[in-house]
């Protein structure tokens, strides 16, 4: 027994050649309209499909915020805990150099076997040559090119980063910005602005609440994260951080 349904089948050439005019009008609405219709759920699909991406990423995205704000959180409790005795507190006096460094290449004995101008991988002046001995607070500048190699030389001969270690602040991480001087170094003086105030690429100073530039301040928030930095118009502002708050102080 033969099925009552009509063939499914693509119409051929010969087949379009037999319609009248009427009939290919027709059937070139409704090739229109399926077009129409699939590109309807390819739209649909696209939309989910975009949905569901920027669903993940606001996923991701709040953990990261989550992760930032709990690692914040850490350095104010540790920011908090700080008191350096009297005896530890370094000379803010004589102004910090600028030193020219190369770091020591090594062979497998760990004898210097020649020099590189890079300061990647190191994070200490026992792997470094200076032009002359580099006292705490000291730079060392790896290859005379601006600041885009500098190093702090921090307590117990420890090598620091010039992009600071507070990542609330606008000069975090930028070095195009200018060079931050981290809270390793600042921590340790009473006056880090004598220290610094002469070399122009320090743009930023990371300081603990009982900083003298702190304390110069009125209304100063308790627990947060300090940084007293330049602002678009080169003027120098103090701003107090917690997660997902930046607060300036009003001198």
């Amino acid at each position: 027994m033969q099925s009552s349904q009509p063939e499914n089948r693509h119409l051929s050439f010969d087949d379009v050649q037999t319609l009248d005019e009427s009939s290919i009008h027709t059937l070139i609405a409704l090739k229109k309209q399926e077009l129409s219709m699939l590109n309807d759920r390819l739209k649909v699909i696209k939309d989910a499909k975009a949905a569901k991406a920027n669903a993940e990423y606001l996923k991701q995205r709040e953990i990261e915020i989550a992760k930032q704000q709990a690692e914040m959180l850490a350095q104010i409790d540790n920011e908090k805990l700080i008191n350096i005795p009297q005896e530890d507190i370094k000379d803010s006096n004589t102004p910090a150099r600028v030193l020219s460094a190369k770091v020591f290449i090594r062979d497998d004995d760990f004898n210097i076997i020649g020099y590189d101008g890079s300061r990647n991988e190191i994070n200490h002046i026992s792997q470094v040559e200076c032009e002359c001995e580099p006292k705490f607070g000291d730079i060392l500048d790896f290859t005379g090119y601006r600041h885009y190699s500098w190093m702090f030389v921090g307590k117990d001969g420890k090598l620091l980063d010039p992009s600071g270690n507070y990542d609330c602040h606008p000069f975090a991480d930028n070095i195009e910005c200018g060079v931050v001087v981290p809270i390793e170094i600042c921590k340790y003086l009473e006056d880090p602005w004598k220290k610094y105030s002469s070399i122009e690429c320090v743009q930023a100073y990371e300081l603990p609440y009982n900083s003298k530039i702190v304390q110069t301040y009125k209304n100063v928030p308790k627990d947060c994260l300090y940084t007293y930095l330049v602002n678009e118009y080169q003027q120098w502002e103090l701003y107090a951080y917690k997660p997902g708050e930046e607060i300036l102080v009003e001198q």
